[in-house]
């Protein structure tokens, strides 16, 4: 019932590509200007062909509207980094597959949840009543 739920409240593919309208059109300008940089479509991550989830019943991928959580960034992790590696020369491109081959795709395991989020803690706040450090605070206009 939550899944359907968590399904239900997220954006079709069609809102979702409305929303990157603008985004991939200045990004395809900039690269007809002479502009030289790649960029990663994310779409598949999370996405399938109706919705474009913000979450599972464990985890949200977003910390707001537009920004991945630790959870979402870790998931795109996984398919960027490699792509990164590559692109670095780090990692050797993979041989195109030979026509003559039958040999089925083989996908790599999923990584446990347990594994993929850190505990993660803001700093704890200073004691009410404390103040600062003179070399922290920010100056005031017209201070010294």
């Amino acid at each position: 019932a939550l899944a359907a739920r968590i399904r239900e409240m997220s954006v079709t593919v069609t809102e979702h590509d409305s929303l990157q309208r603008f985004v991939r059109g200045a990004f395809t300008r900039a690269q007809r200007a002479g502009l030289a940089f790649s960029s990663l479509a994310l779409d598949s991550l999370f996405c399938d062909r109706t919705r474009c989830v913000f979450g599972d019943t464990v985890q949200s991928y977003y910390f707001d509207e537009d920004h991945l959580s630790v959870a979402g960034a870790q998931r795109a992790a996984l398919s960027v980094l490699p792509r990164l590696a590559r692109a670095a020369g780090a990692i050797p491109e993979a041989p195109a597959p030979r026509a003559d081959t039958r040999t089925p795709a083989v996908r790599a395991p999923a990584p446990r949840a347990d594994t993929l989020t850190p505990a993660v803690r803001a700093p704890a706040p200073p004691p009410t009543g404390t103040r600062r450090p003179p070399s922290s605070r920010t100056p005031r206009a017209g201070a010294p």
